[in-house]
């Protein structure tokens, strides 16, 4: 028995080995491949294989994914700009790109990620969470928290 018929049933494990973690990449199923990234402790290089060769549906799975480095979603975002909403919205995505958000559609842990990066007061969360009630529907992340955060 191979390693990787050992973990065929097991691809959501968070001992999941590296190298059978990249035969699945290659190789897997889709039902496989939707399992596969959804892995939260999936090894680097499996996450950058499906990132840069497998088809959009399998690749964009990743930002379901919260464990996903920012560099992965660097990577997703370059291949499928359409998608790129799915990226932004990422609790590790870049900041710049967290910022491109528009504020109503950012998830509460992306904006608690960001909350953390930019080390926000606890004022400034809750006068970030006032103006958020009476701005414009596309007001950004970035713009509104400029309104909190004057330079």
């Amino acid at each position: 028995m191979t390693v990787h018929a050992e973990w065929s049933g097991k691809l959501d494990s968070p001992d999941l080995p590296g190298a059978a973690a990249l035969f699945y990449a290659v190789h897997g199923d889709p039902g496989e491949q939707f399992t596969l990234v959804a892995n939260q402790s999936l090894a680097l290089d499996a996450m950058y294989f499906i990132a840069v060769e497998r088809p959009g549906e399998d690749a964009m799975g990743l930002t379901q994914n919260p464990a996903v480095p920012t560099e992965v979603l660097e990577i997703l975002a370059l291949r499928f700009p359409d998608e790129v909403d799915f990226v932004n919205n990422h609790p590790n995505a870049s900041l710049a790109r967290k910022r491109s958000l528009t504020a109503v559609n950012c998830s509460g842990y992306t904006l608690a990620k960001f909350f953390e990066s930019v080390r926000a007061t606890s004022a400034e969360e809750a006068k970030y969470h006032v103006l958020l009630d009476d701005a414009p529907a596309m007001t950004t992340l970035g713009a509104l928290w400029s309104s909190v955060r004057k330079i």
